[in-house]
């Protein structure tokens, strides 16, 4: 989940070039002469109002800050002649928002619904003079707030570490600022997994007992008067924020990288007010407890960081002296943001129902941990991953008098956690639902008032559609979550891999139309955390979903996004049927197979079986795919051996082919710089802006998924592949599966093709000694898949066509609303029936006698147009006249029904081959050809 490359040299450099630049400005005021340019005009009107030299590092900041508090027009340029009365507007204009009033009494200042940066910067990055709080507009300090359990069982509850970042002439303001927090394990130094200490926690089993990271001795005793904010900030030092991570930097070679990683992530946000703080969690560098790879009590006690910034918690300025603290400065209100692991702390702590937190914007968050690593039932990242992570996150190891300390305990926990994932196998099981915060109380510690699934906040969620590392189902289940809960919830989808839009540490900017996605949040959370007006007003009119095209990287916006249970989300499908009959069998042996993803989707092969559908007009895919297969296992090809295998991967995929090659977005981290860039303010670094790289090919895959074949009742929900639901595999015997493919929005071109791929398993997600084969039923292989803007008859003219059984009008068009005779009729069941409909007097005359020979009708009024309850009743004497007893009464005009197609219009509803429209069957209106279709696609699926 971690790539990260830094170096103490750029970090020098940057912090060394700002003061260079602050210095390097040097334009003449000239506000006494008659004419002068906008530039001058600009930065006579910021600095009388009582902003500093140094937040502007160059001549085009002047004009940016202008044009982001609304003085100028965004069309003016520096260089322009500026005259006596234009410069009189400008500053009436600055004047009118109150710049002079909010620098004077430092308090943020909310323009068009974005908080401006009127504080000045300075960077957390010593300087070769030091670091010191006093020469710093930056005030930045920790503190280390208690939390509910003792975890590593010391005998004292444990204490996070909180680092603290704050412009300092808001440091004592009693209450006024906002708070954007991240919490992040990565952040404070990363280990080497315990290969220096030679440290194992995976032999053996040592029933290690899970209730102990819960023990709850007394809360401490504050120690005399609150320290205050100064004087904690007074007493700090650089070291506490800003070291060399040992086991992430090349020691060797002199190449070092530096933690926290995140230090001036949040910039953006400090030049305009915020206070940030950053936590990495129990277990971690400077904090107490253990690492538990995201646990409840891992939530809990970030949780506790909130409690503490509204005051409802304590906090002390060290570890060893209960010396409080108060967040003197903070408004109480909170929102939490941040990537991968600090996108999937905000949706765990939103579950809490936590005071204070107003908001939630996670970036390629994790919704269930269980499906980071696992899928239906069968694992995809190697069985146990929870313990692995823990220990790489697991800071207190970088000091080794502290390892020490927890070590044995340590090993114990992990070793405990190890052998769980072990014995689930893929499966579901009190691990995972520990930490699938979907899954509310299940799972977790609760008592003392701690409860989860109380999500009452608001959310943007952040995702790439090409992010093949925290998968898109995360956000599928967190936007799931939010609208079960009845609170807002927006969407922001990308056509990148695992990043940001705004990629702080790599200091790039994709912009989201025309705004960077820093601007989208400023005004998220400008009304969020401070109700600005103007911003109320964007959020407001904010579609539900802003998603980047995959056909050129443009920007669209949405009314909806289906949930995964919403059964709506399937009424306007494309459903990819097999057309062959019999069977097909695809083994799991690899051989001569040297990259699966190009010989899965250029055909089928001996692994893998496809079959693909042209693709007529542009049709966009939105949501979940869900394909369904009957299998039957072959679990020891030639061999006796009789014993039933658990964990048998069965794959599937849909992809977008064409003869020619097409660009498409990749999954890996691509990006070009535009030679833009995006103005950050405040004397902050900028941000270049960039565009996501395409790759051509003849192939994009669009979705995957990943299901056991010893857990068929696996469904989307996690819980779905629990351990206790699974089946004991016996060779040829079918089950009935439903794969979900990772949720998309993706549009497939006209002339393309849509292939559907079933393959065993895929290289890199599993491995297997031995081979194992899977025979598919190809009559019930199909694809469901959500489109939109599709005609409801789309899928049922699709299916007629490709059987057979009904054309087209002509000029390509198959006029759905016009109507159909009896003559259509007859010959579309004659063909059905295998009869050949060719030749004779009229193009009808094979049709009406087939027709008339087996009782299927009389052949009367051939030309003449038919009634639904004629169609009905032809169907019905095709099927041989079943019995039919049930009612017709939840129709309201089931008394218009003919009495010679009572019977049939009764079996008709009972198996689902009419449904009505509004609650009337119609009986006597004529069948459109739209109608015929959808009728003859059901009877022909009802009739295998």
């Amino acid at each position: 989940m971690k790539k990260r490359v830094a170096s103490l040299a750029l970090a020098l450099s940057m912090a060394l070039s700002f003061t260079c630049q602050a210095g390097a400005v040097d334009i003449a005021s000239d506000t006494g002469a008659a004419d002068q340019t906008q530039l001058s005009a600009v930065k006579s009107v910021l600095l009388d109002a009582g902003m500093q030299e140094k937040q502007f590092t160059q001549d085009s900041d002047y004009i940016n800050m202008a044009k982001s508090l609304g003085i100028i027009a965004d069309s003016v340029k520096g260089d322009e002649a500026c005259n006596d009365k234009q410069t009189a507007e400008i500053k009436a204009k600055a004047e009118k928002i109150g710049l002079a009033n909010a620098i004077k009494n430092q308090t943020p200042l909310f323009v068009n619904g974005e908080a401006q940066p009127i504080f000045p910067y300075t960077s957390g990055v010593p300087t070769k003079d030091g670091y010191s709080n006093a020469d710093s507009d930056i005030i930045r300090y920790s503190v280390y707030v208690e939390t509910n359990y003792d975890t590593d069982n010391d005998g004292k509850l444990d204490l996070v570490k909180a680092f603290i970042q704050i412009p300092k002439s808001l440091a004592e303001s009693n209450g006024q600022v906002a708070t954007i927090y991240e919490a992040r394990p990565y952040i404070t130094g990363c280990t080497d997994n315990g290969a220096s200490r030679d440290f194992d926690y995976k032999t053996g089993n040592t029933k290690y007992n899970l209730n102990a990271i819960y023990a709850q001795p007394a809360a401490r005793t504050p120690n005399g008067e609150v320290v205050s904010t100064t004087d904690a900030a007074r007493n700090a030092s650089a070291d506490d924020w800003y070291y060399v991570s040992p086991y992430e930097s090349d020691m060797e070679n002199e190449d070092y990288f530096y933690d926290y990683e995140d230090l001036d992530w949040y910039d953006y946000f400090l030049v305009r007010g915020y206070a940030v703080v950053e936590v990495a969690g129990l277990g971690t560098r400077g904090s107490e407890g253990l690492e538990t790879c995201g646990a409840d009590v891992e939530t809990d006690a970030f949780k506790c960081v909130i409690e503490w910034l509204t005051g409802k918690r304590n906090a002390y300025t060290d570890k060893e002296n209960n010396n409080k603290i108060v967040a003197n400065w903070s408004n109480g209100n909170v929102a939490m943001t941040g990537r991968s692991y600090g996108g999937t702390t905000d949706f765990a702590v939103a579950s809490t129902g936590v005071e204070g937190l107003k908001t939630i914007v996670p970036v390629a968050g994790i919704a269930s941990w269980y499906e980071y690593s696992n899928s239906q039932g069968i694992a995809t990242d190697g069985v146990a991953y929870s313990d692995d992570l823990a220990l790489e996150c697991a800071g207190r190891y970088i000091d080794e008098d502290d390892w020490n300390s927890i070590k044995d305990t340590y090993q114990a926990y992990l070793n405990r956690i190890y052998n769980d994932q072990i014995e689930l196998n893929g499966d579901y099981g009190t691990h995972w639902a520990n930490r699938d915060y979907t899954a509310g109380n299940s799972g977790k510690k609760t008592g003392s008032g701690i409860t989860y699934n109380n999500f009452n906040c608001p959310a943007l969620i952040v995702h790439g559609l090409n992010d093949d590392n925290v998968r898109t189902k995360q956000f599928q289940m967190m936007y799931d979550t939010f609208k079960d809960a009845g609170q807002t919830v927006k969407l922001l989808l990308h056509q990148g891999a695992h990043i940001t839009p705004d990629y702080d540490s790599h200091k790039t900017s994709l912009l989201i139309g025309k705004e960077s996605y820093d601007s989208i949040r400023n005004k998220w959370f400008s009304y969020y955390l401070y109700g600005d007006t103007a911003a109320k007003k964007y959020v407001d009119n904010m579609a539900a979903v802003t998603v980047q095209n995959n056909t050129d990287g443009s920007w669209r916006t949405l009314n909806s996004w289906p949930t995964s249970d919403e059964a709506q989300a399937y009424a306007n499908t494309l459903t990819m049927r097999n057309t062959a009959t019999g069977t097909t069998t695809i083994n799991s042996d690899m051989t001569g197979i040297e990259n699966w993803r190009d010989a899965f989707t250029g055909g089928s092969t001996s692994a893998s079986t496809m079959f693909t559908r042209d693709v007529a007009n542009d049709t966009i895919i939105k949501g979940t795919v869900k394909v369904n297969i009957s299998a039957a296992p072959i679990q020891h090809p030639g061999s006796d051996n009789a014993e039933s295998r658990d964990a048998l991967m069965m794959s599937a995929m849909l992809v977008d082919v064409s003869d020619t090659p097409f660009s498409s977005f990749t999954t890996s981290r691509t990006e070009e710089k535009t030679g833009e860039t995006n103005w950050i303010g405040g004397g902050a670094q900028d941000y270049d802006v960039i565009n996501f790289k395409t790759t051509d090919s003849t192939y994009k895959i669009i979705a995957r998924g990943w299901i056991d074949l010893a857990n068929p009742n696996a469904g989307f929900s996690s819980a779905s592949a629990a351990a206790d639901k699974k089946i004991t595999l016996k060779d040829g015997v079918y089950h009935d599966y439903t794969v979900y493919l990772q949720p998309n929005y993706y549009t497939v071109k006209a002339g393309h093709k849509l292939a559907l791929v079933v393959y065993t398993y895929e290289p890199g997600k599993a491995e297997y000694d031995e081979n194992y084969g899977i025979t598919i039923d190809n009559s019930k292989l199909n694809a469901v898949i959500p489109v939109e803007n599709r005609e409801w008859y789309a899928d049922a003219v699709q299916y007629v066509a490709d059987k057979g059984l009904m054309s087209g009008t002509g000029s390509g068009s198959f006029s759905p609303n016009a109507p159909t005779t009896r003559a259509m009729l007859m010959t579309v069941l004659a063909r059905y029936a295998g009869e050949d409909t060719t030749g004779g007097a009229t193009w009808y005359e094979k049709g009406m006698n087939w027709a008339k020979a087996n009782g299927v009708s009389d052949g009367t009024d051939p030309n003449a147009n038919i009634t639904r309850e004629q169609l009905v009743t032809m169907l019905y004497r095709c099927a041989d006249s079943p019995a039919a007893d049930s009612s017709l009464t939840a129709f309201a005009d089931n008394a218009t029904v003919n009495p010679y197609a009572v019977s049939a219009m009764q079996w008709a509803a009972a198996n689902g081959i009419v449904n009505g429209s509004n609650g009337r069957l119609n009986p006597q209106n004529n069948a459109t050809r739209a109608e015929v279709a959808a009728i003859l696609m059901r009877f022909c699926e009802m009739s295998k």
